[in-house]
């Protein structure tokens, strides 16, 4: 079996970027930016078995997984939430 790596920096980077936008278009569109406590430990708690999570960098899209939970408009890159 082959062992995943982390995406190159650049490619993290451009995740992160199109994450924040998608995330600030919901707020312009009057959208939450954040998810209450209950919501945002519900995603981790899938994350957490995940084989792709790495402590807590996920090796398909190198987010911090930990972090990316919060933002309501974020998703899984797998589509586990």
């Amino acid at each position: 079996m082959k062992i995943k790596k982390l995406p190159s920096k650049f490619q993290i980077a451009r995740n992160l970027a199109v994450d924040m936008l998608k995330n600030l278009s919901e707020v312009t569109q009057g959208k939450k930016l954040l998810l209450d406590k209950l919501e945002a430990s519900e995603r981790w708690e899938i994350c957490k078995p995940c084989p792709f999570l790495v402590n807590t960098q996920c090796l398909e899209c190198g987010c911090y997984m930990n972090i990316k939970v919060h933002f309501a408009a974020s998703t899984c890159p797998i589509k586990k939430w």
